[in-house]
């Protein structure tokens, strides 16, 4: 069986839709900043020395722009994209998804060809 993790074609289509999720939807209205802290957590054991500069450095400019336009609905979206790239681009490479367990992948992906 093909490790999806190292199928870049995979890897596109499912950060697009968690972006569409995340950031196209009313999801991040909902859920910001508290969704965005979780996931940050999700990270943790990942990154180190410069990859974890880095994403500090997209959380800080996002709350920061979430402070600044007034803790509104979707204070800080803009801003909010860069660093959801990152954080999936971390988890994916450590073979995890934001939402799916490696186990509920599969047919996750086999409901995708279906469409």
């Amino acid at each position: 069986m093909e490790d999806m993790f190292a199928n870049q074609e995979v890897k596109d289509e499912l950060m697009s839709q968690f972006l569409d999720n995340e950031c196209g939807s009313d999801e991040y209205g909902e859920t910001a900043p508290w969704k965005t802290f979780d996931l940050l957590s999700r990270c943790e054991c990942f990154v180190w020395g410069d990859q974890f500069k880095a994403l500090m450095l997209l959380a800080s400019t996002w709350l920061s722009a979430f402070e600044r336009e007034g803790c509104v609905r979707y204070a800080g979206l803009d801003e909010a994209v860069p660093l959801y790239e990152m954080i999936f681009n971390i988890l994916w490479s450590n073979k995890e998804h934001p939402y799916y367990s490696k186990e509920e992948l599969p047919a996750i992906l086999e409901e995708m060809k279906d469409y």
